[in-house]
């Protein structure tokens, strides 16, 4: 690697500074050049990139290329889709006393920014911080680390080729120069590194009184619960700390859990990384290595040979340390006196999660805490208990993919974050602006001297006015008047003649949009009124009084009536329609089974179900009724309460699969029909309906974005893929579940009702007594009907030679939605290969 001269650096900075004095890097056209040019040469130069890596420390090509080159991709788009609103200025609302005032905040860069990168991930460390830095309008230098010279050198090539070179520079070199670059011109410091060279860097920030952002490392703990998911979280551990051979700020350093948990944990480690890298990760291609002489001295002195309880092979020509397990580690140990930066897990017990938060409180704060437990609430209280940089449950390192969201240390591992919208934030300024009208003399000169508090007035409880400061008060109040933005200067009350043919075609609008409300009365299933809820805010747009009318037609609201004891047209209860709802969607043999007994207990927990389902549920329909846009941002909050609501009904499921199933046995129906058994064994029922609601929301709530114009022609791909292959043709697979399922079942179902019937007056089962009423209102629609109503012989007569007759409205219901998002899904995936193959010829071009 050829180094900068230390003296050029200099002149360097000269230049940079009279690129930045022009006002040159302030133009948002020059910015979003730049940072298409950065998507363009990740894109391009991926290959490149990958195996100046591989050369430098064996890293595999693909972690390079998804990693690094993917990663700031992501970084690019999301600034390019951002940056408009990012630079405009801010319009600030204050208490009346400052109403007067224009107030607003101008977001301005701060100059010349020194970004100082490390070695593990040459391009990513180095190039995402850049994106903030353009985007905020800076000039920068780039220093890669020596350490991975083929890499440092590679990214000079191409940011020579790539981007201005006036406004952005790549020095190479050791310490003489990052020593060099510390001194000069700079104004901004980004620095990716160990915390001792970080603090270095922080006094020569110091020195100079400029801002700095560190993004040093840490011990990272693993908090693992007794109750997780063993399988899931052994491969999700071994692959965070595997990954780049351990070499990641974010790796998980050392497992906290019982004896118990290590146990069963360490050999699903085991089994992964066998799956991984095969019995012998020297000769894997998808194996990182230490990346010199060094640091693989320093991480073999770590590992207790004693203590390995798998891997711990080590090979010094090739700087290759396999992946290794230590137990019966203790605080004291020497691999916990330092971050480890290599493929060693060490395993510590902890009796329960208070020694688990005792033990990460005496250690400095870490850079990621991580947590693995199907107990939210235990997870939230260790959250609550300590403090750490980030923190993921139930994965690690995936806390730093969305570029959302800030991603930095706190204490000893970090100073300040980025990502998104807080790497601009990092490189910028925020300068407050205010300007004071002249009309306000008379309040503000009560400020200026002489101070005498002993001057008195004639009457202390008043205080005098001038009448031209009178009138202007009186401007300030006036109801037709917006006294936060402007400053009063003239009366603005305005008048409109409005013609009498205008008033009567409004009238007859409003007539149109009311006839067309009532339709609302011909939809009897929640799909139904959801849609049309959906089509008329859509295609008629109503007035607000008219959506207004719509919802309280729907849902009648009456002071201090709960959600869930709301009635639809006043009529039906909501919780009843939902339970309907169900029953018709996929027979769960709670809400069909008339005979079965139910304890109290079940009972309750069933019922306090139903009646918190009925929140979103509800709060969907209030949701529909507000223009587009608001519409789909409060869509986007209704997943998050549909997303627990998933967790609440797998929860009813595994409640319910042991309960039922021990009461069909009973029933010695077990033989005669195994698959239909099987099934009910098997099948998530309210899951399944949950989540096949969650995906209907969620394909509006894409679509929706269509009508807005929010997708860019850089993310259409992205959401045509997302779109398709994992909404449409997850929903695709819900209704074959609820098609098989009726297929399957029913008849097994009606056959435990008529065998369990002992009087057919007497219903024991409580959900059926509740929808016996609403049932009879769908009886030409519903297909179940027998399984509440056997009163009429010769229907359940001519039903039994049909048996299969009682599926024919769902089942034709089920096969008209399957075609129809069929056909949306062929479509999708067809704009999906067209944009690809665009995208393709594009760069053929």
């Amino acid at each position: 690697m050829i180094e900068t001269p230390t003296h050029v650096i200099e002149n360097i900075f000269k230049d940079l500074r009279q690129s930045f004095n022009s006002g040159k890097t302030k133009s948002l056209s020059w910015r979003k050049k730049q940072i298409e040019q950065i998507y363009k040469m990740c894109d391009e130069q991926k290959n490149i990139f990958a195996s100046a890596a591989y050369t430098d420390f064996h890293r595999p090509k693909s972690e390079t290329i998804l990693f690094d080159c993917g990663s700031i991709r992501n970084e690019c788009i999301h600034t390019l889709n951002h940056i408009d609103e990012w630079v405009r200025d801010k319009k600030i609302s204050d208490a009346f006393a400052f109403a007067a005032l224009d107030k607003y905040i101008h977001t301005e860069p701060l100059g010349i920014g020194l970004i100082i990168g490390a070695w593990n991930y040459p391009f990513l460390v180095t190039l995402t911080p850049l994106v903030g830095a353009i985007a905020a309008g800076n000039c920068a230098i780039l220093k890669p680390s020596e350490l991975a010279p083929n890499s440092a050198v590679i990214m000079a090539t191409m940011v020579e080729r790539y981007l201005d070179t006036s406004c952005i520079r790549v020095v190479l070199g050791g310490v003489d120069q990052t020593q060099a670059l510390l001194k000069g011109d700079i104004d901004k410091i980004f620095y990716t590194g160990s915390t001792t060279v970080g603090k270095i860097v922080m006094r020569a920030a110091a020195e100079k009184m400029i801002p700095i952002t560190l993004e040093c490392g840490g011990k990272n703990p693993v908090y693992i619960a007794d109750d997780a998911n063993m399988t899931i979280c052994g491969k999700r551990i071994a692959w965070g700390k595997s990954i780049n051979c351990g070499q990641t700020c974010l790796a998980p350093d050392y497992i906290l859990c019982s004896k118990t948990t290590e146990n069963r944990l360490i050999p699903e480690i085991t089994k992964a990384w066998q799956q991984f890298y095969t019995s012998n990760p020297l000769n894997s291609e998808s194996y990182c290595h230490i990346i010199n002489n060094r640091h693989f001295e320093r991480v073999k002195k770590l590992i207790n040979q004693d203590k390995v309880v798998h891997g711990g092979q080590i090979d010094s020509n090739e700087n290759y340390i396999s992946p290794t397990i230590m137990n019966n580690v203790t605080e004291n140990d020497d691999i916990m006196q330092e971050e480890i930066f290599g493929p060693v897990l060490p395993f510590i017990t902890v009796n329960n999660e208070d020694e688990a938060i005792k033990f990460i409180n005496n250690k400095d704060k870490p850079l990621a805490l991580y947590i693995f437990s199907s107990n939210k609430n235990l997870a939230k209280r260790i959250i609550d208990s300590t403090s750490a940089g980030s923190t993921c449950v139930n994965d690690v390192i995936f806390q730093i993919a969305p570029p959302s969201l800030p991603f930095g240390g706190v204490g000893p591992s970090g100073l300040g974050t980025y990502h998104g919208k807080y790497s601009f934030d990092s490189f910028s300024h925020q300068r407050t602006v205010v300007y004071v009208p002249n009309w306000i003399e008379p309040l503000i000169s009560k400020r200026n001297p002489p101070y005498n508090p002993n001057t008195k007035t004639e009457d202390n409880s008043q205080l005098k006015i001038s009448p031209t400061l009178l009138t202007d008060i009186s401007r300030a109040f006036d109801p037709y008047y917006n006294y936060r933005q402007l400053p009063p200067a003239f009366n603005r009350f305005i008048r409109q003649l409005i013609l009498p043919s205008f008033v009567y075609t409004s009238l007859i609008n409003i007539c149109k949009q009311l006839r067309k409300m009532l339709e609302i009365n011909d939809k009897r299933t929640l799909k139904q009124s959801f849609e049309f809820f959906l089509e008329y805010s859509t295609h008629e747009k109503p007035s607000l009084f008219i959506r207004s009318l719509l919802l309280l037609s729907y849902l009648p609201s009456m002071q201090g009536c709960l959600l869930s004891s709301r009635k639809i047209f006043g009529q039906i209860l909501f919780t009843e329609q939902v339970k309907y709802e169900i029953r018709s969607f996929i027979v769960p043999p709670l809400l069909t089974l008339k005979y079965i007994s139910i304890d109290n207990e079940t009972l309750n927990y069933s019922e306090n179900f139903f009646q918190r389902a009925c929140v979103p549920f509800s709060n969907l329909f209030y949701s529909l009724c507000n223009n587009h846009a608001r519409t789909r941002e409060k869509l986007s909050n209704l997943l998050d309460e549909f997303s627990v609501l998933q967790d609440e009904s797998e929860k009813l499921d595994q409640w319910l699969h042991k309960y039922l199933i021990q009461h069909i046995i009973q029933t010695n129906l077990s033989t005669t029909n195994a698959q239909a058994l099987l099934l009910v064994e098997k099948t998530s029922y309210f899951f399944q309906f949950i989540l096949h609601w969650t995906l209907l929301i969620m394909e509006y709530y894409l679509l929706m974005g269509f009508d807005l114009s929010l997708y860019s022609k850089r993310e259409l791909y992205d959401v045509y893929f997302y779109f398709a292959q994992i909404i449409l043709f997850t929903h695709i697979n819900v209704y074959k579940t609820s098609k098989n399922i009726l297929n399957t079942t029913v008849s097994f179902l009606v056959q435990l009702n008529q065998k369990q019937q002992t009087n057919k007056n007497q219903i024991n089962n409580p959900f059926i007594q509740q929808l016996n009423n609403l049932v009879q209102q769908h009886t030409n629609d519903d297909p179940l009907i027998e399984l509440i109503n056997e009163n009429n012989s010769s229907q359940k007569k001519n039903k039994r030679k049909n048996p299969n007759g009682l599926l024919a409205t769902n089942n034709e219901y089920h096969e008209q939605e399957l075609l129809l998002i069929n056909g949306h899904f062929s479509m999708s995936t067809a704009m999906h290969r067209c944009l690809k193959a665009l995208d393709i010829e594009r760069r053929l071009e």
